[in-house]
């Protein structure tokens, strides 16, 4: 098993490296913790010091620097022994030990500084619920300290409160220390080529492991070719941006009623939706999503509702980190960067549970399509290509004009955001403006539906029957968002002017109508010219055809090219490439041969990278890997049917123009037809493909994969424990796309005996299963997969045996593994089958083989009646015995990951077969061997 051993083995030397890295970490962090030791303590971490030093006194702590060490990671010792010499450090520790040793107030006694909070009546049901909680069972995540604050939280005053609740968050989150970067030392190697590409490899690989998204993002993406500006001019731009005058929302009332049930005590179930995915980026605080899913739900609940209580989250949850990311090839402007700024987990998931409550509680403008539950894109880019072809066919004057809005998100101002949660009843703590005073008789009615805006966030278009309308419409608009302190972009913005000609029944594009917006004139559109609406081209007439085959071709082409291994690049294709064409050919105006030519442009990339023949079945590239297929997506069946769900979708839950939307949905279901059958659902296009893959002469043998459904995960994973050349030929093997006599002479006259002189046809069962040349191969490969499975079995049982000679009246029988677990014996044999065998029969003939030769001396050795048999069953393509497969899982022998793993080990002892076959020259003698199969 020389392949299965490569895959496998472990690389040498990685004790000295580690030994290196840590020397180098400790190296980093002394010079680091030289400077930190000179940083002055602040107030916070000053406070946090002497509550920590006094609990510990209380608690009997010996050795009080050591144990404060943990707490402040970014400290020195001798930075925690100079801060304790400090008078006003001991001072602090004093009041606090006075504070531990106080019985609880009484609530009359308590201080007149708590009735601070802006509606103590909200707050008052909130710590109702964490006083009636039962206490945190156990010392874990410092459950004792949040049981006192819990407890006490009717007699504290918010500062206390808040306080330990700053200092609990330190104990159980403690600050990390910060991401420094090793230095290289000496001058940098001339590499050869051959080194670059070994180097540039292992790069590659290793932001493999660490996270394949981000791996593949960065090779799809490119170089960053941005000549970044200097860190004064992007701070002097943004601080401008992000710090604008204070601007407030024109027309806002504050609204009458109080949205209460929105500052109700938080359930563990809020916080268990809101939490992060765990490939989320952490904050500055560098607390992982991991750890964070890692503390109990009861402690995270009860945090989350202290922050509602004291109507505030500490300072150092609050730092975010913006980086600004090109938004434009060759960027140099501060402009052309956008700011993406993470905040910590812990905050981002309790503002999620607030947002979560916001959106269920406020009702917005049915025209924003944006942050709501509902398919907005598919909405208004129908919407908007129904617009201009309606009017287009019906000879109706329309005229819209699109509005881009500079820098939206970055320079709203707070106060406008305010206003609008106070117009509509949010409370104090928690703390729509333009849509609703554009005017009702401004825009177009079409099928009974009165439409003058689409909005999408920040992409607006506005809708007109008149130029006099529109022109209104941009001036209400302009001055609304320069109130808010939000301006027009002009020079992104333009106008469609569509104007009917009655005597001729004709429409026309007129680009010499214009219109102003902030004193500018924009830019208008003429038919020819072309736009993309929330990613989709249009024209003046409508949605355009797309065209994705270049960006394909590009992708493709870079894939090729990286150091990745061919499992990689069908992962990448699969799961990044083809979704990032889902949303413009699903929206898009396409037709069935274009979608076509992307399907071929995809298989020829698959074959070149598989090394595949040209014959190989189409059905096996877009087949479910459940199927025995590589799980390709067919764009020709898989984009009409997205189109038609999601338009179907449309008409089930708005008054949408239904006319226009079922000629649409019509159009997709007719794409869908199939020998007078349509394919209106994911199951019947994978099972469209199955039929046409198990219906081939090579497909065949497969067509018992979707019984066990994990056992072809490795083709889908972009797994690492097979070599690129491995998978490629397992790849081949289950496709019979091996080179024999039989299948290189397909169609063709031609000698296709086997070339170790058996008499029979040189297949590729015949290679694997039958021929002597590869008997040795063949025992290896039985041996390999026995041997994975006594390791699983001894996890479980106990007194494992390898092969015991059992004799029997009817001769000597050696099952493969025999064990015991409590009175229970257990009896397996592995057998890896040919192609065409009934996998099911064949798992019942060894189990009945073994249960009436040898159950009689078994129950006489174990003294026990209680014995089971089971069979390891694979076909020699990596398919299983389903029956097999469900009694080693139900016997707790394997796991579904175990499938995988032999499915891939039968099919590399195979290939080590073929590679005996084609590597030796022995010939059949008269005595054939008989062994394992």
């Amino acid at each position: 098993m020389e392949g299965c051993s490569k895959a496998f083995k472990t690389s040498r030397g990685r004790g000295v490296h580690e030994q290196k890295q840590h020397r180098n970490w400790y190296d980093e962090r002394q010079a680091a913790s030289i400077v930190n030791q000179k940083a002055r303590w602040s107030s916070e971490e000053a406070s946090l010091l002497a509550r920590q030093e006094a609990r510990l006194n209380s608690q009997g702590e010996r050795f009080m620097n050591q144990a404060l060490m943990p707490f402040f990671p970014n400290r020195t010792l001798e930075s925690i022994k100079g801060q304790r010499r400090r008078a006003e450090h001991k001072g602090k520790v004093l009041e606090y030990m006075k504070e531990l040793e106080a019985p609880p107030q009484d609530l009359a006694a308590v201080d007149q500084h708590q009735s601070t909070e802006a509606e103590p009546a909200l707050v008052d049901g909130i710590k109702e619920a964490l006083v009636a909680l039962e206490p945190i069972e156990g010392t874990d995540f410092s459950a004792v300290h949040l049981n006192k604050i819990c407890s006490n939280i009717k007699q504290w005053t918010n500062d206390k409160i808040f306080e330990e609740t700053m200092s609990y968050l330190r104990s159980v989150f403690p600050p990390s220390p910060k991401d420094l970067r090793r230095i290289r030392k000496g001058a940098s190697k001339v590499l050869t080529k051959r080194q670059e590409r070994r180097a540039e490899y292992g790069r590659t690989q290793r932001a493999w492991r660490r996270s394949p998204f981000n791996c593949l993002r960065a090779i799809l993406k490119g170089k960053n070719t941005a000549n970044t500006p200097s860190q004064e001019t992007m701070t002097n731009y943004w601080s401008t941006v992000m710090t604008n005058a204070s601007a407030k929302s024109p027309g806002i009332e504050p609204s009458t009623r109080t949205l209460d049930a929105l500052w109700k005590p938080i359930e563990p179930e809020e916080v268990k939706r809101a939490f992060p995915e765990t490939t989320t980026s952490p904050g500055p605080d560098l607390v992982t999503a991991r750890q964070f899913r890692a503390v109990p739900l009861g402690i995270i609940t009860r945090i989350f509702n202290i922050f509602m209580i004291c109507g505030k989250i500490p300072e150092w949850l609050l730092e975010s980190k913006t980086t600004l990311i090109p938004k434009v090839d060759n960027a140099e402007q501060p402009g052309d960067f956008r700011p993406i700024t993470v905040s910590s987990v812990i905050t981002r998931t309790f503002h999620k549970v607030l947002s979560t409550r916001l959106m269920h509680s406020i009702e917005l403008d049915k025209r924003q399509k944006a942050f709501v539950p509902v398919d907005g894109c598919a909405e208004n880019t129908f919407l908007f290509d129904m617009l201009l072809r309606h009017h287009r066919q019906t000879f109706k004057p329309l005229y819209l004009a699109s509005v881009d809005i500079r820098k939206a998100f970055d320079s709203v101002t707070h106060q406008a955001i305010l206003d609008a949660l106070v117009s509509r009843g949010v409370p104090g703590p928690m703390v729509y403006r333009l849509l609703r005073n554009i005017p009702k008789e401004i825009g177009v009615d079409v099928s009974g539906e009165h439409h003058n805006v689409l909005a999408f966030a920040d992409d607006l278009v506005l809708v007109a029957s008149t130029p006099q309308g529109l022109q209104q419409t941009l001036d209400l608009t302009t001055d609304y968002l320069a109130q808010c302190g939000l301006v027009i972009n002009t020079g992104k913005s333009f106008t469609v002017a569509i104007r009917n000609v009655p005597h001729i029944k004709k429409s026309v594009v007129d680009s010499k109508v214009r219109f102003q917006c902030a004193g500018a004139l924009l830019p208008a559109m003429r038919r020819e010219d072309e736009w993309k609406y929330l990613g989709v081209p249009f024209t003046p007439e409508g949605r355009v055809t797309c065209n994705p085959e270049q960006q394909l071709q590009e992708a493709i082409a870079i894939l090729s090219k990286a150091a990745l291994k061919p499992q990689q690049r069908l992962f990448a294709l699969r799961v990044m490439v083809l979704p990032s064409l889902y949303h413009v050919l699903t929206l898009g105006s396409t037709n069935l041969s274009r979608l076509k030519r992307v399907d071929n442009l995809v298989r020829g990339a698959a074959r070149k990278w598989l090394a595949l023949p040209h014959d190989v079945v189409n059905a096996y590239f877009h087949a479910n890997a459940k199927d025995g297929g590589l799980s390709i997506p067919s764009m020709r069946w898989l984009m009409p049917l997205r189109r038609k769900e999601r338009l179907e979708a449309l008409a089930k839950g708005g008054p949408e123009p239904l006319s226009f939307l079922a000629q649409e949905i019509e159009k997709a279901r007719r794409r869908l037809k199939d020998e007078r059958q349509e394919l209106d659902h994911r199951d019947k296009i994978e099972k469209r493909w199955a039929k046409l893959l198990h219906s081939s002469v090579d497909g065949k043998a497969l067509n018992e994969s979707r019984k066990v459904l994990t056992q072809n995960q490795w083709v889908l994973d972009g797994t690492r424990f097979l070599s690129g050349k491995d998978f490629i030929n397992s790849v081949k093997l289950r496709i019979n796309a091996l080179p024999t006599k039989s299948r290189s002479s397909r169609g063709r006259q031609g000698d296709r005996l086997c070339r170790a002189g058996c008499n029979a046809i040189e297949t590729l069962n015949h290679i694997m299963q039958i021929c002597p040349r590869t008997h040795a191969a063949r025992v290896a490969r039985h041996n390999a997969i026995a041997a994975y499975v006594k390791r699983a079995l001894a996890k479980n049982y106990k007194n494992v045996v390898e092969e015991p000679h059992i004799r029997t009246p009817s001769g000597l029988r050696k099952p493969d593994l025999v064990a015991m677990r409590d009175k229970t014996v257990l009896v397996i044999d592995a057998q890896v089958v040919g192609e065409q065998s009934d996998l099911a029969r064949a798992h019942e003939a060894k189990k009945t083989y073994y249960r009436e030769s040898i159950h009689r001396e078994l129950a006489e050795k174990y003294n026990t009646s209680d014995i089971k048999y089971t069979s390891v069953t694979i076909s020699c393509r990596g398919i299983w015995s389903k029956q097999s497969a469900e009694d080693l899982i139900d016997l707790k022998v394997l796991n579904k990951k175990d499938l995988k793993v032999l499915s891939s080990r039968a099919l590399i002892g195979g290939l080590n077969a073929y590679w005996m076959f084609g590597k030796t020259t022995a010939r059949r003698s008269k005595t054939p061997k008989i062994g394992v199969g």
